[in-house]
């Protein structure tokens, strides 16, 4: 293989590897900072709303997930 061949490839992996980062990292961090300014606005009292939130929501499944639970 030629040296331009070689570049090519590593230019397109390169792009592949940036552009799935950004697509798979940035939601993330976007919710990250929303927490952050979240918990900073309402403090203590908004640790427990987050993290009851994401119990609740972790813990649905196919039978529960209207929210009424088991019966």
């Amino acid at each position: 293989m030629s040296a331009r061949a070689n570049l090519q490839g590593l230019v397109v992996a390169t792009v592949v590897g940036i552009v799935s980062g950004v697509y798979i990292w940035k939601p993330l961090l976007e919710q990250q900072k929303l927490d952050r300014e979240f918990k900073g606005k309402h403090g203590e009292e908004a640790s427990k709303i987050l993290n009851d939130a994401t119990t609740k929501t972790a813990t649905k499944s196919p039978e529960n997930a209207d929210g009424k639970g088991q019966s």
